[in-house]
């Protein structure tokens, strides 16, 4: 059935944008460190965790891909991207200094909401497939 794909689908891209919303907060935690002196060891560190963050964004974002190509057939759909940003890793390592550390510690934080954001949309989906697939199965209509 495919609304039991898609659901799966669902579930694959939450269980990525939980790993990447789990990095962002070391990321921030990290950051929080560099921004008081943490020095080049914690701003690589912080890296490393965006790094990774970025890593699952980006394995969202292509079955976020499917997910709308498939759910455009059924009818209009919200943003279903992850937009990463720039993030200034050149001024975070070059200048590595309070400003510098203050400005990509803003830049996690503007990427959490959208990851947030995303994963909000994602759970909503969801929870539509599923009661469609409850309600095509002979269950009571959707309320």
């Amino acid at each position: 059935m495919q609304a039991d794909r898609l659901i799966n689908l669902c579930d694959d891209i939450l269980g990525h944008i939980t790993e990447a919303q789990r990095y962002l907060s070391s990321a921030r935690n990290w950051g929080l460190l560099d921004i008081f002196g943490g020095g080049a060891l914690v701003t690589m560190i912080k890296h490393r965790k965006v790094d990774n963050c970025h890593a699952h964004l980006d394995a969202a974002n292509g079955m976020l891909q499917r997910l709308g190509n498939e759910l455009k057939q059924v009818g209009p759909v919200g943003q279903l991207y992850i937009d990463a940003g720039d993030f200034a890793y050149f001024a975070d390592y070059f200048f590595d200094g309070f400003f510098a550390d203050l400005y990509f510690q803003n830049k996690i934080g503007e990427l959490r909401r959208q990851v947030d954001q995303t994963y909000d949309h994602v759970v909503k989906v969801r929870e539509a497939l599923t009661k469609a697939r409850r309600y095509a199965s002979g269950a009571s209509a959707p309320s």
